[in-house]
């Protein structure tokens, strides 16, 4: 069984899933909610909800 992701997985880990798809717009009218959670090897921030605020 091979090993490599399809495309859309590998975008889709860039993009910073498991959380969903926003827009750029979307991301900075919700900047003060969001905390960066974790940054990837290649510099990538992985934004999730502050806590004590609901999706």
């Amino acid at each position: 069984m091979r090993r490599r992701r399809s495309k859309s997985r590998a975008a889709a880990r860039v993009e910073g899933y498991p959380t969903p798809p926003v827009n750029r717009a979307q991301v900075d009218a919700m900047a003060p909610v969001l905390v960066p959670f974790r940054s990837t090897l290649n510099g990538v921030t992985v934004y999730r909800l502050a806590p004590g605020h609901r999706a």
